[in-house]
């Protein structure tokens, strides 16, 4: 995901067109890859977000 994240968004700026959504994503990603979620799927944002609100996933 962190590959194709940044792929999208250097095409963007490539254009010079904004897309705020595709960089809060990216941002995310990039966070849950320092978060040690860097071999797991889009689950791994899933995880992080739940971790950033507090949520445990295991119950």
């Amino acid at each position: 995901m962190l590959k194709d994240g940044n792929l999208v968004k250097n095409f963007a700026e490539s254009l010079g067109v904004p897309v705020p959504a595709t960089m809060a994503t990216v941002s995310t990603i990039h966070r849950a890859f320092d978060a040690g979620y860097g071999e797991e799927n889009a689950s791994a944002l899933i995880k992080l977000l739940a971790s950033d609100s507090g949520i445990d996933l295991a119950r």
